[in-house]
């Protein structure tokens, strides 16, 4: 990737990672305020994109499509061809499945 473009989406995109609660606290609220509080973050930092991943078969899709996450199906991409200008996607690994927001 050209490096102006790297700057651009490095800039548009930002990844959510290493949210994870502790299986005995699990169902009291925590991961729904620590993504609520990503999403406050990223928003006032202005990127367009926030994106991340999980384990397919997890069951954490149904997670964040409730709160307001587009699950991409297994094996998709995110296009990043509307900020950058030309066909770019982000992708996951194979054991891995996307959830996105766009701003």
């Amino acid at each position: 990737m050209p490096p102006l473009q790297a700057l651009i989406a490095a800039r548009a995109a930002i990844k959510i990672k290493a949210l994870a609660v502790d299986p005995a606290h699990r169902g009291h609220g925590v991961a729904s305020a620590l993504l609520a509080g990503c999403v406050r973050i990223y928003d006032q930092l202005d990127y367009h994109l926030l994106y991340g991943s999980f384990a397919v078969g997890s069951g954490l899709d149904t997670f964040y499509a409730a709160r307001g996450f587009t699950v991409l199906p297994t094996d998709d991409g995110i296009p990043m061809d509307v900020i950058l200008g030309w066909p770019v996607r982000l992708c996951a690994d194979p054991t891995e499945q996307l959830f996105a927001r766009w701003r």
